[in-house]
């Protein structure tokens, strides 16, 4: 009895695995991949971005408001210490409490400026690195079909030969796309009559 019933599971066993070879023959040969010769390019985003001339204008652009926020908020603290000053010299022409209430206004307005010099230019080099982190990975995706790639991989590896690195294709092609803004014109100097 036990020698049939162990022949039973290993006819089961025989005709699943027979089975099974049979879907994946079916398988292979329905989808037919070739892996015997996949072109692969390897490409560095974030070197694409440093070399970018959009980065560097918009880089400029957010030291530029960073700098004027600063030169505000330092004109805002030095107009705070004049009033604590004005203030102090008042003596007993103001309440306490009036002095403390335009000291406490022109505090608050100092903190919000603190804060948004902080938060607004990074939300703008966010906002800048990804719109043009978008158009990288469309011209890496211009560059791959150009040349016959099959697989561009972005980020670190620990090794990659200049063959297959396409970093400076990608920078190339983002800064022959590149169209800066114009600048306001300069009025022309007045004529003397």
């Amino acid at each position: 009895m036990k020698k049939l019933a162990y022949s039973f599971i290993a006819l089961t066993l025989l005709s699943s695995a027979i089975s099974c070879a049979d879907e994946a023959k079916a398988v292979t040969t329905a989808s037919k991949k070739d892996f015997t010769s996949v072109k692969i390019a390897v490409m560095d985003p974030y070197g694409v971005l440093d070399k970018s001339k959009e980065w560097e204008v918009q880089a400029e652009a957010i030291k530029t408001d960073i700098e004027t926020r600063a030169k505000t908020i330092q004109s805002m603290e030095t107009e705070y210490k004049k009033k604590q000053s004005e203030l102090a010299n008042m003596g007993a022409a103001a309440t306490a409490k009036a002095k403390e209430d335009r000291l406490l206004s022109l505090q608050n307005r100092i903190e919000i400026e603190q804060r948004a010099a902080q938060e607004i230019p990074q939300q703008r080099a966010q906002m800048a690195q990804m719109e043009i982190l978008k158009k990288i990975e469309a011209a890496a995706q211009k560059i791959a079909k150009e040349h016959g790639v099959d697989v561009v991989l972005a980020g670190s590896t620990i090794y990659v030969a200049d063959r297959v690195d396409i970093t400076q294709m990608v920078v190339d092609e983002i800064n022959k796309s590149f169209k800066p803004a114009a600048k306001p014109a300069t009025p022309a100097p007045a004529k003397k009559s």
